[in-house]
């Protein structure tokens, strides 16, 4: 009997090690299970990122190509009506004021020029807006506050009907303060600044001195002020220097923003976006030919800016 019992205890125990070995392997089992299954969601969670990452970059390449196909359909359409000209009879090309009569083939006969640039569509055009002729390449590239007649008025103003100009100074860009003006426009040559109020009045001057910061006055027969858009709706107009004050004819202080004439007839202050301290005295140096006097630029003496722009020669 006890035999038996020993048996049973013995089979009892043996039993329970295999139930308790089933149970780790199906814990092992069930865990390996979860484990491939958090991976079978990693890989549909990364497959549906690669699918929208894709559909996303169709869409822009699509763009892409339809931008480049608009523009293919433009200089074809260009190169369509030039060739038609120089077919019925003549391409006219107006070089400062002077027209001359020639045809696409002679124009592109020369490799490695503009005008085969020009046809292979390497060169931005710009266009006039009144008779839409093709302009080779921009006056005043890179800037926002002149209007096309503006630019053209400007360079009448300077005496070079096609003088090309590099943008060295942009306030909304660089900083209103003097030290960044100075730092960017010093010892450039020539320049012309455009100058935009906050009541978006258009105004501002050449000089032919290069801009430095040594706290003096320089000379310049060459200098003049300009008004581009006014509140008394004066067209643009120059203002060239008064000869017995030449010696006043920019300001070089290296705390002041462009200073044109002695008093000033033009004089931006430091950080001249933030306060009313920039003001005009004109006529002091320069000539008024308008008869505003003080009131010519903006209506006021003093003004906030609300942009500046400075150019020098291309």
């Amino acid at each position: 009997m006890s035999e038996q019992l020993e048996k049973k205890d013995s089979n009892l125990s043996t039993l329970r090690d295999n139930v308790n070995q089933l149970e780790s392997r199906f814990e092992k089992l069930r865990e390996d299970v979860i484990s491939k299954l958090n991976e079978c969601s990693d890989c549909i969670k990364s497959a549906k990122q690669l699918c929208q990452e894709a559909t996303e970059t169709t869409t822009i390449l699509e763009n892409k190509l339809t931008n480049a196909s608009n523009e293919e359909k433009e200089w074809k359409d260009i190169k369509i009506k030039l060739a038609t000209t120089s077919i019925q009879g003549k391409v006219i090309l107006d070089v400062g004021g002077e027209k001359y009569t020639t045809s696409v083939e002679v124009l592109t006969r020369e490799k490695d020029t503009f005008f085969t640039a020009l046809f292979s569509k390497q060169w931005q055009l710009e266009r006039d807006p009144d008779d839409k002729n093709i302009l080779m390449g921009t006056l005043f590239p890179n800037e926002t506050l002149l209007k096309f007649e503006h630019k053209k008025k400007l360079n009448d103003f300077y005496g070079k009907t096609n003088q090309q100009w590099e943008l060295i100074y942009k306030a909304t860009r660089d900083g209103f303060d003097a030290n960044t003006f100075h730092s960017h426009c010093n010892d450039k040559g020539p320049t012309i600044t455009i100058i935009q109020s906050n009541n978006n009045y258009l105004f501002g001057g050449y000089t032919a001195i290069p801009w430095t910061s040594d706290n003096s006055y320089k000379s310049d027969t060459t200098a003049f002020l300009f008004t581009l858009i006014n509140p008394h709706n004066i067209p643009p107009a120059k203002y060239l220097i008064d000869t017995s004050k030449t010696v006043y004819t920019v300001n070089h202080t290296s705390g002041y923003g462009p200073t044109f004439g002695g008093g000033h007839d033009i004089h931006l202050a430091h950080a001249n976006d933030a306060n009313n301290s920039s003001y005009t005295n004109f006529p002091y140096t320069y000539l008024d030919t308008t008869g505003k006097g003080n009131n010519t630029f903006t209506g006021a003496r003093n003004f906030t800016t609300s942009d500046i722009e400075v150019f020098k020669l291309a």
